[in-house]
């Protein structure tokens, strides 16, 4: 795929972001304002970027553009949820799929992603992270993809679980 087609997707996802966000400009659920807040204060107050419900590597990723203000914040999530779909294209690649930009609809498209397209919650960081670590472990990096799942406990709790799991699909692999 050329990086044409990449910037136009990128283009398409930060503009639909920047429009939603514009004709809503509030979060849907209470966190994303509550995640906002702890990135705007983290500066002032660094506890925020070591308190487990702040999410200290979200915070710590989201605090500058918050510094500016919530929509500049809010229009970080586009710019990673772009990088999740061109991850996810370079995952399709090494499968062989042939139309790997169809992936990027295929990621805007889906309800939830829809909805975190636009605001300050968790999700997206957490996928991408998760994302970039699959493709590593593919790409037969499985130390490098480890110390990503590591990272995840920083950004959801869910990520705790997930690094148990990742650690047991590592003591058996052969590799």
């Amino acid at each position: 795929m050329r990086n044409s087609t990449h910037f136009l997707w990128f283009l398409l996802f930060f503009v639909h972001a920047l429009l939603l966000a514009l004709i809503y400009p509030d979060s849907y659920q209470q966190d994303g304002g509550y995640h906002y807040l702890m990135c705007r204060w983290s500066w002032v107050y660094p506890d925020y970027l070591v308190s487990p419900w702040a999410r200290p590597l979200f915070t710590a990723l989201y605090s500058l553009p918050a510094q500016l203000g919530y929509l500049p914040a809010r229009m970080m999530t586009p710019l990673i949820l772009f990088a999740s779909g061109y991850v996810s294209c370079l995952v399709g690649r090494h499968f062989g799929l042939k139309k790997t930009w169809l992936l990027y609809p295929l990621l805007l498209l889906q309800p939830r992603v829809l909805l975190l397209s636009f605001d300050t919650m968790t999700e997206p960081l957490f996928g991408l992270i998760f994302m970039i670590a699959i493709f590593l472990y593919l790409k037969e990096r499985p130390f490098s993809a480890a110390l990503l799942v590591s990272l995840l406990p920083l950004i959801r709790p869910e990520g705790f679980f997930i690094g148990i799991f990742w650690g047991i699909v590592i003591l058996f692999d052969s590799r």
